[in-house]
């Protein structure tokens, strides 16, 4: 599919599980400003362009996105931008320069570093990372929050959740069924363990903070 250039939202759950959807183009000139919860979900696209004006990806989007590991950013695009060539992050405040937020992994990532300024990971953002080994915190990190299925079926072994973090969001975890080692530190921040968090994952021990 084309989308045509005056479109300038994809709502929810739009294309959700057009199982032939192999790709969607969407030009530079194009209007779009907002691709919302669970509009992509469920299809077998390969790559994705973020044009210039696209400013909001909503927490969701790229729900089952499994085979999604191209992502190219417009230079013009001011909200969002590529880290480390693998990885999506963009602003919890627009009027802000920081680029806090942990947007979405490509699918094929095999290491991530977490930058130190990063607080929040967004939902499903390395949800389904089959080859995902390494997960690493920078030091000093400000990470905060971990959306709702922000790692479920990904390949991670182990994780040690940085000291700030206050909630971890609904099968955040979930069919990680290579995690066996996770650590929180002693002065953890933490308060919300949200349900079936660790479902289908492979824990065999946990201390809680």
């Amino acid at each position: 599919i084309t989308i045509p250039t005056n479109v300038k939202e994809i709502k929810e759950f739009a294309f959700n599980r057009c199982k032939n959807l192999r790709k969607i183009e969407i030009s530079e000139d194009s209007e779009l400003t907002s691709i919302e919860s669970g509009a992509l979900s469920y299809i077998p696209i390969t790559s994705l362009n973020i044009t210039s004006k696209i400013s909001e990806l909503k927490e969701g989007w790229c729900m089952n996105t499994l085979k999604l590991n191209q992502i190219i950013i417009s230079p013009k695009n001011k909200h969002f931008k590529i880290l480390n060539n693998k990885m999506i992050i963009g602003k919890s405040d627009p009027e802000n320069e920081n680029f806090d937020v942990l947007v979405f992994a490509e699918r094929n990532i095999e290491e991530a570093v977490i930058p130190s300024n990063i607080h929040h990971i967004c939902s499903y953002a390395f949800s389904g990372c089959r080859y995902l080994k390494s997960l690493i915190f920078s030091e000093n990190s400000e990470l905060s929050s971990i959306g709702d299925f922000a790692f479920s079926s990904s390949s991670i072994s182990s994780i040690s959740i940085p000291v700030h973090v206050n909630k971890i969001g609904e099968f955040a975890f979930y069919g990680c069924k290579n995690l066996k080692n996770f650590e929180f530190f002693e002065n953890s921040e933490l308060n919300i363990i949200d349900k079936k968090v660790f479902s289908w994952s492979s824990i065999e021990n946990i201390t809680i903070p």
